[in-house]
């Protein structure tokens, strides 16, 4: 048998609520999200000082601390400290990393340095 329909309306399953996206999200989801992304902040930034990828590692720390500080703006994070670190190491790593690479270009094109057994004299 084939159901009429009379207009009546039927109550949305549990599942039907689950699918909307239009809900807004909770506030403590986004003091959870800017605390994590913090926490990845500080990390990025102690990384920034392995040689090599210490640019990479330096702008992520960045990039993660510039997301926290535009969604969060001016509201508590407990995580803040780090923050404020990982921003510090990450732009010190990425500068020494930086620094670091360009003198060792800088020394292999002109020489200053020699590898012993290279044929490479100067």
């Amino acid at each position: 048998m084939r159901a009429e329909t009379t207009g009546q309306t039927h109550a949305p399953s549990p599942s039907d609520l689950l699918r909307t996206t239009d809900r807004p999200r909770s506030e403590g989801m986004d003091l959870i999200q800017a605390v994590n992304r913090s926490f990845r902040c500080f990390v990025f930034g102690l990384l920034s000082f392995i040689p090599l990828l210490g640019l990479a590692m330096g702008l992520i720390a960045w990039i993660h601390g510039h997301a926290v500080l535009r969604r969060r703006g001016n509201q508590w994070n407990p995580a803040q400290p780090y923050l404020r670190w990982g921003r510090v190491l990450g732009l010190l790593g990425a500068v020494t990393s930086s620094t670091l690479f360009g003198l060792t270009l800088w020394g292999i094109t002109t020489g200053q340095f020699s590898v012993p057994g290279c044929g490479v004299h100067t």
